[in-house]
Parts: structure tokens; C-alpha cells; sequence
């Protein structure tokens, strides 16, 4: 069926309701430049291995399409499917199920009258694609993610670029078992205002640097309850994001081998963060963290659990309005690295390090250096069995 109605200029309307897909392989410029096509009743339930690239690329004035129920066993290709479609507001991707892989690449490029797109209770087996998947959808003003599945290999670089309109992005219970790309997930969305990423779980392999960029207006970001088991990387995540004001990182597991690094580096207006609960087994990087948040005053760190190798080394590098931070109750069991922690934090004049337990191999080298006006600083009941250097702590 591919090319089968490419061209046809005058065609306005079609049915294709009682059409059976099941055994159709290819739909590739199936409709491609019918640009004033505005309504097709086709409905694709059960098909094999399929590509639909540019089935409908260059339909201008096609205004909806109803995609809900879709079930693949197979591959399934959807590139470009929407191409130009400068018209179309509406898409029902409802109990949308793929078993293998599926390819969304560039899917909805240019489509600038789409206002809202609903993933919730989409389920995909293995590999998806969804680079560039809304590029250029001026008046997309919200996606959701809600209760989304997907078994292995996600990658989402570039999803959503250059949709100025984005106002909010729900990716609550989305849950994926491993290899999931977001980097630059967000790319220059200049109205979006909060992100809730809660709730999230992913297994091995999430790899999440720059998440937004260029979204100069986010100030809300929900990362509670966000579970992961391997390989988290959140290096960069939500470098200079000016305006962001509020994050909740509240009841964050992971198991090994998490980096964040950076992760909040010039973030200028930044001022609440809630750890509470914070838990991480092996190996986690915070260095650089907050670096340059000049608004941040105060943090709580306490009853942070830590098992082994943590990098907390200039951590608030240059927080120029830090005050207060607390870490009572912080525990660490294995190497654990804070010189040079509050390098050049020049209001902070009250740290509480009382109760803080450390097993083995912890350096708290020049842990306030450029820290003026430090007051108060309670070590009370601080714990350090074995391995432990403290030289220059001021």
C-alpha cells in the first residue's frame, strides 16, 4: 500500500473503518500530500511488522486520527508519520501496544497546531525510539507519561524541541527496566514551568544529562520516590536552569553507581531542595553539585544513608547565600570525600555535623575554606571508626 493515494489533492474524507491492516507490511507516503485530507476513519488493531513512515506526511489539513488500541507483535516503523501535518490537534494513542521494537522518530515534526499529547498507559517491549519526536510543535502545551511502560532500550534525545508552548510534562509512574536516554529530553522550551518526573522507576542504565536545556522558565522539578538500580547518570541534569526555584529529590533510592555531578550547576534562583530520605547503596558522585546557587540558603542533609563511596568534594562551590546546612545523622560506611565541601560559601555561619557516623576512610580536608563567617559548628557525637583526615578543616 505504499504510495497508494500519494497526491491526491482533491481528496477530503476517507473510510477505511472496516480495512483489515493484519497482514499489510508497508503504508510508507500512503497518504503523502493529500493537503486537504482533514478526516480518515481507519482502525489498526492487530498488525505484524509494519512501516508507516510519511503515511500521512504533508496532509496540511488533517485535523485528527485515532491510533488508540494499536497492537504490534513486531517491528513497527512510524518516522516522520505526521510530517508537516500543520493542522492536525488531535491524536489518540490510548492502550497503544507494542511488543518489539517501534521507531517514533521525528513522528510529529512540524505539527503546529498539536495542543496536548497523551502517552498514559502506553506499553512497548523492546527498543523505542523517540528522538525529535515532537521537533517544532509551537502550540504543544503538555505531554503526558502517565503509567507509560516500556521493557528495554528507550531513548528520548531531543524528544521535545523547540515547543515553546510546553507548559507541563507528567511523567509520574512512568516506568522503564533498562537502557533509558533522556539526554536533552527537553530542548529549548522557553514556557515550560514544572516537570514531575515522581514516582519514576527504571532498572539499569538512566542516563539523564541536560534533561532540559534551555527551558530558561522551568522552576518546579518533582523527583520523589524516583527509583533506579544501576548506572544512573545525572551529570548536568539541570544545568543552568535560572529559574528554577524548587526541586524534590524526597525518598530517592538508588543501588550503584549514580552521578550527579553538577547537576544543579547555575542554577541561580534555586533556593529549596528536600532531601529527606535520600538512599543510595554504592558509589555516588555529587560533586560540584550546587555549584554556583547563589540563592540556596539553607539545606537538610540529615539521615542521608550512604553505603560506599561518596563524592561530595566542592559540593556547594561558590553558594554565596548559603546559611545553614545540616547534616546530623548522615551516615556513610566506606570512603566518603567532603574537601573542600563549602568552598567559598561566605554567609554560611551555622553547619551541624552532630551525630554523623562514618565507618571507614572519610576526608574532610579544608571543609570551609573562603567560609568567613561561619559561627556554629556542632560535631557533637561525630563517629569515624577507621581512616579519617581532617587537616585544614577551616
Amino acid at each position: 500500500m505504499n504510495s497508494m493515494f500519494y497526491g491526491c489533492y482533491s481528496l477530503t474524507s476517507i473510510d477505511l473503518s472496516n480495512f483489515s491492516f493484519h497482514n499489510i507490511k508497508k503504508t510508507i507516503y500512503m497518504f503523502y500530500n493529500c493537503s486537504v485530507l482533514k478526516y480518515v476513519d481507519l482502525h489498526i488493531n492487530r498488525v505484524n511488522e509494519v512501516s508507516m513512515d510519511y503515511m500521512f506526511g504533508e496532509c496540511k489539513s488533517l485535523i485528527s486520527i485515532d491510533l488508540s488500541n494499536f497492537n504490534s507483535e513486531n517491528q513497527v516503523s512510524m518516522s516522520f508519520m505526521f510530517y508537516n501535518c500543520f493542522s492536525l490537534s488531535s491524536v489518540n494513542l490510548s492502550n497503544f501496544k507494542v511488543k518489539n521494537k517501534i521507531s517514533m522518530n521525528e513522528m510529529f515534526v512540524n505539527c503546529h497546531s498539536l495542543i496536548s499529547f497523551n502517552f498514559s498507559n502506553f506499553k512497548a517491549g523492546n527498543e523505542i525510539m523517540m528522538n525529535h519526536m515532537f521537533d517544532n510543535c509551537s502550540s504543544l502545551k503538555n505531554v503526558d507519561f502517565y503509567n507509560f511502560i516500556a521493557e528495554n532500550k528507550i531513548n528520548m534525545n531531543y524528544m521535545i524541541y523547540n515547543c515553546h508552548s510546553l507548559i507541563s510534562i507528567n511523567f509520574s509512574n512512568f516506568n522503564a527496566k533498562d537502557d533509558i536516554d533522556m539526554q536533552y529530553l527537553i530542548y529549548n522550551s522557553s514556557s515550560l514551568i514544572s516537570i514531575d518526573l515522581s514516582n519514576l522507576k527504571v532498572g539499569n542504565n538512566f542516563n539523564a544529562p541536560n534533561i532540559c536545556f534551555y527551558c530558561k522558565n522551568l522552576e518546579y522539578l518533582n523527583l520523589s520516590n524516583f527509583i533506579s538500580q544501576n548506572n544512573t547518570y545525572m551529570y548536568n541534569m539541570l544545568e543552568s536552569l535560572t529559574s528554577l526555584i524548587s526541586v524534590d529529590i524526597s525518598n530517592f533510592q538508588t543501588e550503584n553507581n549514580i552521578i550527579m555531578k553538577n547537576m544543579f550547576y547555575n542554577c541561580h534562583s534555586l533556593s529549596s531542595i528536600n532531601f529527606s530520605n535520600f538512599s543510595a547503596n554504592n558509589k555516588i558522585n555529587m560533586e560540584e553539585m550546587f555549584k554556583n546557587c547563589f540563592s540556596l540558603d539553607s539545606i537538610d542533609l540529615s539521615y542521608i544513608k550512604v553505603k560506599s563511596d561518596i563524592n561530595m568534594r566542592l559540593m556547594f562551590y561558590n553558594c554565596s547565600s548559603l546559611k545553614f546546612v545540616n547534616l546530623s545523622y548522615f551516615e556513610g560506611y566506606n570512603n566518603i570525600h567532603m574537601d573542600r565541601m563549602f568552598f567559598q560559601c561566605s554567609s554560611l555561619n551555622n553547619v551541624d555535623i552532630s551525630y554523623f557516623y562514618a565507618n571507614n576512610g572519610i576526608e574532610m580536608d579544608s571543609l570551609f575554606p573562603f567560609s568567613n563567617n561561619l559561627k556554629y559548628l556542632n560535631l557533637s557525637n561525630l563517629r569515624v571508626k577507621n581512616s579519617a583526615s581532617f587537616s585544614e578543616i577551616g
